[in-house]
């Protein structure tokens, strides 16, 4: 049978083996280092897929009482398309197209040809 200093040895031998192989002393700030900038680099990516990609039960009519004049309006682009097949920059530019002209809104989203 092996006794404790025996089992102490051999588990730390096994962890220099460990830590050799994939050089975790020696890589681990590199490491840190690489992951963080990846994720501050794709971050914003999968934050705007996933605002695009949302489902549209999230995504209701826009609300035209909100905007009145073009001042009203941001500049973020969340496309929404109309029954006429234009695609609106914002839900507040179709609302003030809706006040010029009889159009309805058909989802949030690039207009695609049917």
């Amino acid at each position: 049978m092996c006794n404790e200093v025996e089992e102490r040895t051999v588990s730390t031998e096994c962890w220099y083996i460990f830590i050799s192989v994939f050089r975790f002393d020696k890589m681990s700030s590199t490491w840190i280092k690489c992951f963080c900038i990846l994720t501050l680099v794709l971050l914003p990516y999968f934050v705007a897929e996933s605002a695009v990609a949302s489902p549209e039960s999230l995504r209701k009519v826009p609300n035209c009482t909100l905007y009145k004049s073009e001042s009203d309006c941001s500049r973020t682009l969340i496309p929404v398309c109309a029954d006429n097949l234009m695609t609106y920059y914002n839900a507040c530019y179709f609302c003030l197209e809706k006040l010029v002209s009889p159009i309805k809104y058909k989802y949030h989203g690039i207009c695609t040809k049917e």
